[in-house]
């Protein structure tokens, strides 16, 4: 440790205390003022004087010395000489743990790798402190981690498991074991390019806002401490070791003692100016933001900012180098290095960093506090603006540098827009005269064709134009009606077009339109595949028309016959993958089709088991795929569909809240990934919404976590509001956002926030009220949201004692569940839903005074469920419904008294009105 470290042999044992409390009460003077309070403390005790000179000698020399270090001191003047634990045979077991191996010492103890038994099998990280160090200042610091980790709860941050002491009084505290890799080595062991270091560090970001927020200072963000594991296949960040952690807002004596403290803690390399110059006291959550600049730094060019670690006071305090010019200035056997690490050339690198990624590190890691970021949350948002392509706020304002990144975050929407206009425009000149030309006139025009289904269509798609795409798309049927387009070479022919169309149709609402297109393009594509019976193409089309009218027939209640579509689809899948195992198309729409057709299908109908192996073995395709293929967009998108799929089983079909969130979690950064990718394409903000929605708020929820689903489901609103304002003819879109308001109603009544939930209830009505006008067949999902919708309105009404509005509101839900059931009065889970609105109806009769009614609306209830067996239902959720339907039917029916009475108890079933259910939105698929 250096010229700090010195014999106190001039000094008793017990005169440490003195000293180390003279020596704070020394550094609250100005330094001017220090040595008259000395003389005037110390009465003459000149080895006394001596101690704290030389403290402050070693205070405001070059060296740095750490908290850790100044405990292993206070052992040695006590004549603590006790051997460390790794010096002796380590016990067997702790409490419930048993001992493994030891993963590391540090200063304050040792951390051995161990295995619990109890309450469930897993494997932890145990921290055992050192014996000589049960007392004083070092049992406080490790009294503090324990606390300071019991308060935090977030993906990143390793949790606590438990704590205890050994028979001799040595504490510890069982840690997430963290089987992860420094980001650093994590990155460059994969060659990450700079997009995805960028977007881990955005995950870390996150968890140390939640430490701030807990009003915890981590005080030693470094690449040792941020590791970084894998969940089924994505990488997951993890932040370790708060040992020397600081908090703002004191929770115990033994924290307020200790953030008092004016030691110099940390990592050389790492520690903010502030830190090196005046102490842990003056440190505040910009220390953690210079600490997270140094390892952007690292993560974009491989070094840290300076070529030496700043741990002079007057180095600290300079302006550090833009990491571009720090990268010139490396070796360039290094800089080649360094840039295929990242997947691009040294080059083609600095130009990357140059300017934007040069001033989000600069403001990152500025030498003054002030100049910093505010939050971690606005370096994370900065971040997230260059990977969207948005300005960053570290760049100095200029209306130029607006204007152009603007222009060139919405360059694809115009070009494509304007491609649109002329191609048709030109193709309806055209076509006219390539139709009386030769056959070369007409290949020519198959080829505009071409453009218009492949490279337009795969531009205006990802950006839900609905009206450029039918353009295009009929444009192109009509030109294959015409009789021109008889060929079929490179697999240009009319089902393409209707496929588009259909899907276009489908999406507005208009599901009788998009049923014909679908059929005409399936009848089109077995032709093909019977004239062709030895080429993939036709086959690959045929399972995708099957698909997409199955899904139709599942959103409008033909379960039944849906089966049969996928059925037939997955075995032409299979039998294309068995012939042709390289065919990569063909492996991802089989892993389409099991992982976002059939297996969320075999859910909605209670089939557990066989959709969890669906599921399973739709991933393990996906995940060979993306071995192979890591920047095919298609595959991302199914991946993250499939866990999305995946986390509504683990959620309502096996009931681990834990698995769902990890599978929703994973689901959304996938396509946080792909909108960052392409932040022109609205298809991936959608998926993100919906995931952030239907998954993160509906777990965040189940598990207690409010303020985390509050949070989820703003974000998921706010994604929702923009692309219905952007594309209002996108029925999916507007679906989504009224199921969501749905959510948000529920969240309310959860808070007791009455009037937020009445009013996001109203309009999420008004929302399916609207889709309803539009649609021209049975919707039953839109049914089913408005009925949601109303029950959620119900429950508001009757908490306010309103029992007429809220009778009004349960008859419009009665309404729309009856719609449903006219067309799928087989579908056990719609039946009961019937017959809890019709229950809901009478309890209020009953509580109106209306007894007769009461008693007609329990034996309204009963019938609707006269037809189900509890034996033949599958699903733990809808069999929940259905006996607490009979329980409350049979009371209506039992009503005698003429005074008006109380309904029941309150449902055993899930609150109904947010969302909770698990049919029919299982799915976001397509």
């Amino acid at each position: 440790m250096g010229s700090w470290r010195m014999e106190f042999s001039n000094l008793e044992p017990n005169c440490w205390q003195a000293v180390e409390e003279l020596f704070h009460a020394t550094l609250e003077h100005p330094t001017e003022d220090r040595q008259a309070f000395l003389d005037e403390a110390c009465c003459g005790d000149d080895a006394l004087r001596a101690e704290i000179a030389s403290l402050l000698a070693a205070l405001e020399g070059p060296e740095v010395f750490d908290e850790l270090a100044a405990a292993e001191l206070t052992r040695q003047m006590v004549g603590e000489d006790t051997p460390r634990p790794s010096a002796q045979p380590y016990p067997e077991r702790l409490g419930p743990y048993r001992l493994i191996d030891v993963l590391g010492e540090g200063g304050m103890g040792t951390v051995y790798l161990a295995e619990q038994s109890e309450p469930l099998p897993r494997r932890v990280a145990l921290k055992l402190m050192h014996w000589g160090d049960v007392h004083g200042r070092a049992l406080r610091r490790f009294e503090l981690e324990r606390e300071a980790l019991a308060r935090m709860s977030h993906p990143t941050i390793a949790q606590v498991f438990g704590a205890g002491a050994t028979e001799h009084g040595q504490p510890y505290v069982a840690l997430e074991y963290i089987p992860g890799q420094p980001i650093t080595e994590y990155c460059d062991s994969r060659r990450l390019d700079v997009r995805q270091r960028l977007r881990l560090l955005m995950a870390v970001c996150d968890g140390v806002r939640h430490a701030h927020e807990k009003a915890v200072i981590h005080r030693d963000l470094k690449p040792s401490n941020i590791l970084v594991t894998e969940i089924q296949g994505d990488p997951l960040p993890k932040i370790i070791d708060f040992g020397i952690a600081k908090c703002l807002e004191p929770w115990s004596d033994s924290v307020e003692q200790m953030t008092r403290s004016r030691f110099l803690v940390g990592s050389p390399g790492y520690m903010s100016p502030e830190a090196v110059t005046v102490g842990s006291q003056a440190v505040d959550t910009r220390s953690d933001i210079y600490s997270l600049g140094v390892v952007m730094c690292q993560l974009l060019i491989g070094v840290r900012p300076f070529e030496t670690s700043p741990e002079h006071p007057a180095e600290a305090l300079c302006e550090p180098p833009r990491p571009s010019r720090r990268l010139r200035s490396l070796p360039p056997d290094e800089r080649r290095r360094i840039a295929r690490r990242r997947r691009t050339g040294s080059g083609q690198m600095i130009r990357q960093l140059r300017d934007e990624l040069d001033w989000i590190v600069l403001r990152a890691i500025a030498p003054e506090p002030a100049e910093r970021y505010g939050s971690v949350a606005e370096l994370a948002a900065d971040i997230d603006h260059w990977l969207s392509g948005r300005p960053v706020a570290a760049r100095p304002p200029s209306f130029l540098y607006r204007a152009g990144k603007a222009l060139r975050r919405h360059l694809v929407i115009s070009t494509a827009a304007f491609l649109v206009l002329v191609t048709v425009v030109g193709f309806s000149l055209r076509s006219n005269l390539l139709f009386h030309r030769a056959e070369a006139s007409r290949q020519q025009a198959e080829e505009l064709v071409s453009f218009m289904l492949d490279e337009l269509s795969a531009h205006l798609t990802p950006m839900g134009r609905l009206d450029l795409l039918e353009s295009v798309a009929r444009h192109s049927l009509a030109y294959f009606e015409s009789g021109a387009g008889r060929s079929t070479q490179a697999g240009r022919h009319p089902g393409i077009a209707l496929r588009q169309i259909g899907k276009v149709l489908a999406d507005r609402g208009d599901l009788k339109a998009a049923a014909e297109a679908y059929e005409r393009a399936l009848s089109i594509d077995r032709r093909r595949w019977h004239e062709n019976p030895a080429v993939p193409a036709p086959r690959l089309d045929l399972a995708d028309d099957l698909a997409l009218l199955a899904k139709l027939h599942d959103a409008q209640g033909g379960q039944r016959f849906a089966n049969v579509l996928l059925d037939e689809a997955q075995q032409h899948l299979r039998s294309l993958v068995v012939e042709y195992p390289d065919h990569v198309p063909a492996r991802i729409a089989l892993a389409k089709t099991l992982g976002t057709f059939i297996a969320p299908m075999q859910r909605e109908q209670g089939n557990i088991p066989q959709a969890q192996a669906l599921f399973e073995e739709a991933l393990a395709m996906l995940r060979e795929l993306r071995r192979e293929q890591p920047e095919d967009v298609e595959v991302s998108h199914v991946l993250g569909n499939t866990r999305h799929s995946l986390g509504l089983l683990e959620m309502y079909g096996r009931h681990d809240l834990a698995a769902a969130t990890l599978q929703f979690e994973a689901g959304a950064a996938v396509f946080q990934d792909l909108a960052d990718r392409q932040p022109e394409a609205s298809i991936w903000r959608y998926r993100l919404a919906v995931l952030k929605g239907q998954g993160l708020t509906a777990v965040y929820r189940e598990s207690g976590r409010l303020a985390e689903a509050r949070l989820a489901n703003r974000e998921a609103l706010g994604l929702f509001e923009t692309l219905v304002r952007e594309e209002p003819t996108n029925t999916r879109w507007a679906h989504a956002f009224g199921w969501e308001l749905i959510r948000q109603a529920g969240l309310a009544r959860r808070a007791d926030d009455l009037d937020v939930a009445a009013a996001a209830s109203q309009r999420s009505i008004a929302v399916h009220t609207d889709l309803l006008a539009r649609a021209t067949g049975p919707y039953t999902a839109w049914l089913d949201g408005l009925a949601n919708a109303y029950e959620g309105l119900v429950d508001v009404e009757t908490r306010r004692g309103a029992f007429a509005a809220a009778l009004v509101a349960a008859e419009g839900a009665l309404d729309a569940r009856r719609r449903i059931t006219a067309e799928l009065a087989d579908v056990a889970y719609y039946q009961t839903a019937l017959a809890l609105a019709a229950v809901e109806v009478g309890e209020l009769h009953r509580r109106l005074g209306d007894l007769a009614s009461a008693r007609e609306a329990g034996f309204e209830a009963s019938a609707f469920l006269e037809s189900l067996s509890e034996t033949k239902i599958g699903d733990p959720f809808v069999l929940e419904m259905l006996r607490d339907a009979r329980r409350r039917s049979l009371d209506l029916m039992r009503t005698q008294d003429p005074s008006p009475r109380p309904s029941p108890g309150p449902p055993s079933t899930p609150i109904r009105g947010e969302g909770a259910t698990a049919h029919p939105l299982g799915t976001i698929g397509g």
